[in-house]
This record gives structure tokens, sequence and C-alpha cells, in this order.
């Protein structure tokens, strides 16, 4: 194979993981987000008294729902999108970590 096309295959190769990079970097951020969000909700949860009315949109309709519920519902977002952060932090490094290998064995 010429070096013009060994240049090419890794130029490719190159834009490929710039944009799974950029895909992942994209995801991250939506999690951050829902995780700030329901954090500032389970705060105004705790300044809540026990009988307070907490409203839920399904659709277009507010659906009355107990706090208690309410919160542990929140709480369980909570851990699910952590775990889900975890888990994409545990793929990215190892990602990151192939990235290098390829950089370093893959020869022009």
């Amino acid at each position: 194979m010429s070096l013009e096309a060994r240049l090419e295959a890794a130029t490719t190769e190159y834009q490929k993981l710039q944009k799974d990079i950029t895909n992942a970097v994209e995801n991250l951020q939506k999690l951050d987000s829902q995780l700030q969000e329901n954090e500032i909700v389970q705060k105004e949860f705790s300044l809540l008294k026990d009988d307070s009315n907490i409203y839920k949109l399904v659709g277009p309709v507010l659906v009355k729902q107990d706090k208690a519920e309410a919160t542990e519902n929140v709480a369980r977002r909570l851990e699910h999108i952590q775990s889900d952060m975890f888990v994409f932090f545990s793929f990215f490094n190892f990602f990151l970590f192939i990235v290098v290998i390829w950089i370093c064995i893959v020869p022009l």
C-alpha cells in the first residue's frame, strides 16, 4: 500500500474517531443536564411539607402525585442517571485507551 493510500486511510479513521467522540460528548452533556435537573427537583422536594401537593406532567395533563412517591421516583431517576454516567465514563476511557494504542501501533 502506498504512503498516500495509508495516509488517506488514517485520515478517514481519524475523522470517524472525531465523530464518535463528538457523539459521546453530546450524550454526556445530555446526561449531565438530566442529572442537574433532577438534583434541583430533589432539593425543591426537600423544602416542601409532607402534605404539599405535587403534580406530574403526563402528556398534556397534570396528575396529582404523593410526595413520598414523587421523591422516590426522583431518587431512582438520579441513581439511573449516575449509573449511566459511570458506564459512559468506563466505555469512554476504554475507547480512549484503544485510540492511543491504535495511534501507537498502527504505522504509517
